[in-house]
């Protein structure tokens, strides 16, 4: 069988996410993996979608800066 093997990282913090990233790197590449990079974004019930959609952009600078 052949495995792909996947390192995932999750950001949420601004202060942690760039240290995150390159941790994540070397483990990826120490083990021959592939990186991905993600980050979750709660609505909480009754919160409108739109709210959520902006912490989902701030979610998203914060991965394109790390």
């Amino acid at each position: 069988m052949n495995e792909a093997k996947t390192v995932l990282v999750g950001v949420a913090n601004p202060r942690t996410a760039e240290h995150m990233v390159r941790l994540g790197i070397e483990i990826a590449r120490l083990r021959g993996a592939r990186l991905v990079v993600v980050s979750v974004v709660l609505v909480d019930p009754g919160e409108s979608l739109s709210r959520g959609a902006r912490a989902a952009r701030a979610q998203r600078r914060l991965l394109r800066r790390a």
